[in-house]
């Protein structure tokens, strides 16, 4: 039987993608039902209201915080009895729902209708750090926070759910013990010396190359050789946030553009938009808010750790 950590400080805070009209690049989303929704109802016992915005357009990302409507970014979100509920990276098995998972979803007329669970890093353990609070999974650098690490080891199979921070993940659930399957790695995709990488795992796309762009993307294959290679590769900030979402709500932390001027939202790529009203803070992690035509434009900011 699998093992889950969760971290104790989302209990208090969490979030979703609330997506417009279907996931380009999405596999086929299976029905799920949330333990505890009334069928009458047509929710898990919530007012289905909502925090500013056209509710069809509304688009939110974050750690889920809890049942009973779902809880997120301060909103009450009606959830009907089938919710259809899908993952990210494809080729994978979509799990039901659970505390701790970061979550993209889909609403329309102010209720959800597609949950879209989305796994950072998918496949084995590289190396455990307990005395720093660290994994590295592919590669990648997990900062785990106040995770248990007990009894976690290298060589073990886990699905990292979290908040990217530039090239690490900031951990917000751990699911262990994973049977055998595809790696997977979903972030901003990026090119380096040696090739693509996203985080710290390098990537081989092979035949892919041709459609890789700088920015989101979704990569499930092998791992072999200190590299993720591509047996399925999905991109674009239009997996997550399609045409028809004019507004967003979404958990994640800023980083700036390196050379270039300005800043964006790490594991996306998401260009921040230069007439946000907020004042950039890379590496503090908040709740930004605002709207959204290709860039994102915040009008609101909510700090939710002075930079961890």
């Amino acid at each position: 039987m699998s093992r889950t950590f969760l971290s104790r400080r989302h209990a208090l805070h969490g979030g979703l993608v609330l997506l417009g009209s279907g996931l380009a690049g999405c596999s086929a989303p299976r029905p799920a039902t949330l333990a505890g929704t009334d069928p009458k109802e047509g929710g898990i016992g919530g007012t289905g209201t909502y925090a500013g915005g056209d509710p069809a357009e509304l688009g939110v990302y974050g750690t889920l915080a809890g049942f009973g409507s779902l809880l997120v970014n301060g909103m009450r979100l009606d959830v009907p009895a089938d919710l259809e509920v899908a993952g990210l990276p494809e080729g994978l098995p979509a799990p039901g729902l659970a505390v701790g998972q970061t979550i993209a979803a889909e609403v329309r007329d102010g209720r959800v209708r597609r949950v879209v669970v989305v796994r950072p890093l998918v496949g084995r353990v590289d190396r455990v750090d307990s005395a720093r609070g660290q994994l590295s999974v592919l590669g990648t650098t997990v900062e785990t926070g106040d995770l248990d690490l007990v009894g976690l080891a290298a060589g073990g199979r886990v699905a990292v759910s979290g908040i990217w921070r530039e090239g690490r993940v900031v951990a917000t659930r751990i699911d262990r013990d994973l049977a055998a399957g595809p790696d997977a790695v979903t972030g901003q995709l990026r090119r380096t010396l040696a090739g693509w990488a996203a985080g710290g795992t390098a990537i081989a796309l092979g035949d892919f190359a041709v459609l890789a762009e700088t920015g989101f993307a979704s990569v499930t294959g092998t791992w072999h050789d200190g590299r993720l290679e591509a047996e399925r590769v999905v991109v674009g900030a239009g997996t997550l946030f399609p045409p028809g979402t004019g507004r967003l709500s979404v958990e994640a932390y800023l980083a700036a553009n390196g050379s270039a001027p300005g800043f964006h939202l790490s594991g996306f790529g998401i260009q921040l938009d230069p007439r946000s009203t907020i004042a950039p803070v890379p590496g503090r992690r908040a709740v930004f808010t605002g709207s959204y035509d290709g860039r994102f434009l915040i009008e609101r900011s909510l700090p939710l750790s002075a930079g961890g």
